[in-house]
């Protein structure tokens, strides 16, 4: 990803979300299907980026790495933006519990 081969990301980071889950790494999990979620964006596979960071979102709130919710956040706010979708939404403010609306 950090020479922007996303077609590589992607098989290498779904191998490593496979092996994650199948070794029960759950403090790594969210990162890497954040990760992924972007590599998605960058792909154009908005449902499946979509889904990654619903995901990572979820189980880094599970495991307080409030960063990742941030880059979780982030990333389907942009998916937002990509689909045109300018109507109100709530968002969670990073670390504070709060809601945000837009």
């Amino acid at each position: 990803m950090a020479v922007g081969d996303f077609v590589h990301a992607e098989l290498f980071m779904d191998a490593s979300i496979d092996n994650c889950r199948s070794h029960g790494s759950l403090g790594v999990l969210p990162s890497k299907l954040v990760m992924q979620a972007w590599i998605k964006i960058q792909r154009g596979d908005w449902k499946q980026a979509g889904f990654m960071a619903s995901e990572g979102a979820r189980l880094a709130d599970e495991v307080g790495l409030t960063s990742w919710t941030t880059m979780a956040d982030l990333a389907a706010a942009t998916i937002a933006a990509y689909r045109g979708e300018i109507a109100p939404r709530r968002w969670r403010t990073a670390g504070t519990g709060r809601v945000t609306s837009t």
